[in-house]
């Protein structure tokens, strides 16, 4: 029995009850009937509004009729007593017959829906509480562990009402109040039942309070209002007057005064801005807490329901104005989903195009291609992962740096250029600065090399497990799940998913993290597959607990310019010594955007290192190596998964 069922079941049996009601209170049996549907219909539409004008209010500009659309799933119940008493009161009017009266004897109904549609919130997971270990916490498929069962306050709050509600009814003078009294048991328990809700907060109206506490003292006042008006008529509609001016001014002096000490607080912090969705929102408190002690303005936005791409771009741009200044980080917590994932509680989109998939566009504030702001994405579907992403950040932000954190580790190769690589490699590496301890292993017999060539995989992850290096480097062909270096007596040696989730298994004990990984190849950072596909090479590193703290990796086939220019970023950024990972993947987009309408061959230009990688491009694909702009477009290519406020470079 799902959801709809409950609802239904719920509509019916207050209908049943609202019936009896109205005609007992001297409504014909037919005339209630159509009372009745005219304030559902009413009271349906009511929900939709509502929740549409919390979450996404862009939608009724974007498209109207899909935002009033109330058969959808989506809608909030507090949105039902607003607008349901207008359908009735059409009605009765054409009926000519008593209108609060019979709105009165209705207000019994709505509790009496309300508790039976609240079943099917606790058989269907949503509208669920923050996690618990209370004697009476019910178990949350979204959030995976035990939580307060807020569908349970919220039935015995109903309760409470339709006892009191019903039995009032029994006093004939006393209906036409009944309305207005439901509106405040419904505002009163729904107030305090938020404290304890672990779905979506929604916007910040007030400093403190989530949207729909905001709503329920909104409707608290104004059911006041109506009950001072129809108990004592003129005198009443004075007070009522008097209530909504002095509610007024100290609603607006509780706001500047709340908004005021977040800013005292917040002042000379960097905004940090985190788009989720409602599972995981509480989840990142302990990583938010960390972050605003380093100096940060963490604000995040989590949605229920699916959120589209615009919708999360414009509520970044929302905070951009709001702020009036620049924002540090954006990180975006969940994974994205491809298909029927699309609808996963842990789903957040991104951007894509035929070549790529990438989240840089969410940090290009002016819209014109260039990113401005550093862009993460913790990759997760749990909040088991999520914790263990929380505690891996944390470790490595905490770590001191002896000799082994300041080694880069890179291995290189790929057929076709991995004579090439063995001779830029040296000219490279003398670049670095003069703390930097390199450890390279090459794919060429000729090169700097480390280990048998069929055992470079393995010793790669051993040497990524021992050293804990603060950079690694991965330069090879790559693919969705693996990675290979070249060919061993004709066999290929390469990574794969299977190999790194072996990590955990020889991983030193009480070792931090090391940091970041950058994977310069095709494909191998491709993290909106279908998930039946399993994870991408990219994917699999960051989620083990000893694997690094972040990957930069590409959604899509990489140049090998693209990735020679990509080191060359890498090394001018260790010297400028950034930092955190954000900034520096920053730059190195900023870098390539700045190469304008360019060809592959104008950039590589008197570069004797770019033009030998460019003389080593298949003859088919030479062609191409004239095309403007092609390098710019690549800047897309390539994403960050991990917490971008991470440091990029160990203290010294």
């Amino acid at each position: 029995m799902n959801y709809w069922f409950w609802g239904f079941t719920g509509f019916l049996a207050g209908g049943v009850l609202a019936t009896r009601n109205m005609f007992k209170n001297g409504c014909s049996f037919p005339l209630a009937i159509i009372a009745l549907t005219a304030g559902i219909y009413a009271g349906l539409l009511g929900t939709r509004i509502l929740y549409v004008l919390i979450f996404y209010p862009r939608l009724f500009v974007d498209d109207f009729w899909l935002a009033i659309a109330f058969w959808q799933e989506t809608g909030t119940w507090l949105g039902g007593p607003l607008l349901g008493p207008l359908g009735m009161w059409i009605v009765l009017r054409v009926a000519k017959k008593p209108f609060w009266s019979n709105l009165g004897s209705v207000a019994p109904a709505y509790a009496l829906a309300h508790i039976i549609a609240r079943i099917g919130c606790l058989v269907n997971g949503c509208c669920y509480g923050t996690p618990s270990d209370v004697p009476w916490a019910v178990f949350s498929d979204r959030l995976n562990c035990m939580v307060h069962p807020t569908q349970i306050y919220s039935m015995i709050g109903e309760a409470f009402s339709l006892v009191i509600l019903q039995w009032l009814w029994g006093k004939p003078e006393k209906r036409v109040c009944l309305f207005p009294l439901y509106c405040l048991f419904l505002a009163a328990h729904r107030f305090i039942s938020e404290f304890f809700r672990g779905a979506d907060s929604g916007l910040l109206l007030i400093p403190g309070l989530r949207v729909f506490q905001v709503v329920c003292v909104l409707i608290f006042i104004l059911s006041l209002c109506v009950l001072l008006i129809l108990k004592w008529k003129k005198r009443g509609a004075v007070a009522a007057v008097c209530l909504l001016l002095l509610s007024l001014l100290a609603g607006t002096g509780i706001r500047n005064m709340m908004f005021k000490a977040v800013s005292e607080k917040t002042v000379n912090q960097i905004p940090y801005l985190v788009v989720t969705r409602s599972v995981f929102s509480e989840a990142l408190n302990e990583w938010a807490g960390f972050r605003e002690k380093e100096g940060y303005r963490v604000v995040v936005r989590a949605w229920e329901t699916t959120p589209d791409r615009e919708d999360v771009k414009g509520w970044i741009e929302s905070r951009q104005r709001m702020f009036q200044e620049p924002i540090g980080n954006i990180l975006i917590v969940g994974d994205c989903g491809h298909g029927n994932d699309m609808q996963a509680p842990w789903h957040m989109p991104s951007f894509a195009s035929g070549k790529y998939t990438s989240d840089a566009q969410y940090g290009d504030m002016d819209n014109d291609g260039l990113p401005d702001v550093p862009v993460g994405r913790l990759a997760i579907q749990s909040t088991a992962e999520l914790d263990a992403q929380i505690k891996k950040i944390i470790s490595y932000s905490k770590q001191y740096a002896g000799p082994a954190q300041k080694k880069v580790l890179v291995w290189f190769g790929a057929q076709g250029y991995t004579a090439q690589m063995s001779r830029m490699a040296p000219r490279l590496l003398e670049r670095l600065p003069d703390w930097i301890v390199p450890v390279v292993i090459g794919a060429d017999s000729q090169a700097v090399s480390s280990g048998e060539l069929k055992a470079q995989p393995f010793t790669f992850l051993a040497r990524l497990n021992s050293n804990r290096p603060f950079l690694s480097l991965i330069v090879s062909h790559g693919s969705y799940r693996s990675v290979t270096a070249g060919t061993y007596d004709g066999e290929e040696i390469f990574l794969s998913v299977e190999d790194v989730s072996k990590m955990s298994l020889n991983s030193p004990a009480g070792n931090s993290p090391p940091g970041v990984l950058f994977m310069l190849g095709c494909d191998s950072g491709r993290y909106c597959l279908p998930k039946s596909s399993g994870p991408s090479l990219g994917e699999a590193f960051l989620a083990q607990p000893n694997g690094p703290v972040g990957v930069v990796s590409a959604t899509g086939t990489t140049h090998p310019l693209t990735n020679y220019l990509f080191v060359k970023g890498i090394i001018m950024h260790l010297q400028k010594t950034t930092d955190t990972i954000g900034q520096a993947f920053l730059g190195i987009q900023q870098a390539l955007y700045d190469t304008g309408d360019q060809s592959f061959n104008e950039i590589a230009g008197n570069d004797p290192l770019a033009r030998s990688l460019l003389n080593a491009v298949p003859e088919n694909e030479k062609a191409s190596l004239g095309t403007p702009g092609m390098l710019r477009n690549d800047l897309f290519l390539y994403n960050l998964l991990g917490d971008p406020a991470c440091r990029f470079f160990p203290y010294k």
